[in-house]
C-alpha cells in the first residue's frame, strides 16, 4: 500500500492547465492506482540514491527506447551542464518554450516539462525532492511544478536523447 504521506489520493489541475489547455483549472482529480505506483518507483529511486550518497543517477521507465549513439550523446552533453542543474532531461514533452542554454547541442532550461520515462537527476535534487513531499500528483507534475517554481533547475536536449513507447 502507497502511504498518502508520499504520494497523495489527489492533485489540483491549476498549475497544470496553464500548459495544458485540455486541464481545466481548480478541479481536483483522483490519481490513478498507476499513476501512484509510478511516483512511488520514482520516489523510492531517490531514496535510495540518497541513503547510499549516489552523486547522479540515471533513470529509466520501461517503455523507454534511446536514440542511436545514446552513450556517446549523453556524454556530449554532460559537460555543458550548469553547476546549478539538478535534473537533466533525457526524455520530454516541453509544456512551454525553454530558454537556450547552449546551441551546440541544443541544450535549453526547463520551464515546464512533462515526462519521467527518462533522465539524470543529481544527489541534490533528489535531496530536494524528498523535502517536498508528498508528491501532490502525478510524478511529471510533481517535477514541474518544482521547476516551474525554480526549486529545482532543469535542462532538456534538443532533440530529446530517448523517447517513450508505451
Amino acid at each position: 500500500e502507497i502511504d498518502a504521506e508520499d504520494v497523495c489520493t489527489q492533485w489540483e489541475t491549476t498549475l497544470n492547465s496553464q500548459f495544458d489547455t485540455s486541464y481545466k483549472p481548480h478541479c481536483v482529480l483522483t490519481m490513478s492506482n498507476g499513476e501512484r505506483g509510478c511516483a512511488m518507483s520514482h520516489l523510492q529511486l531517490w531514496r535510495k540514491m540518497v541513503q547510499h550518497n549516489w552523486q547522479r543517477m540515471m533513470v529509466f521507465e520501461d517503455d523507454i527506447r534511446l536514440t542511436e549513439n545514446f552513450n556517446d550523446k549523453v556524454r556530449e552533453y554532460l559537460p555543458l551542464l550548469p553547476a546549478d542543474w539538478d535534473i537533466f532531461y533525457l526524455e520530454y514533452a516541453n509544456g512551454c518554450p525553454a530558454p537556450l542554454v547552449s546551441s551546440g547541442p541544443g541544450l535549453y532550461k526547463a520551464v515546464y516539462v512533462w515526462h519521467t520515462g527518462a533522465y539524470i537527476i543529481s544527489l541534490k535534487c533528489a535531496q530536494k525532492l524528498l523535502k517536498n513531499l508528498p508528491i501532490d500528483g502525478p510524478v511529471d507534475n510533481f517535477l514541474a511544478k518544482l521547476i516551474h517554481r525554480g526549486d529545482i533547475q532543469a535542462y532538456l536536449p534538443d532533440p530529446p536523447l530517448a523517447w517513450q513507447v508505451g
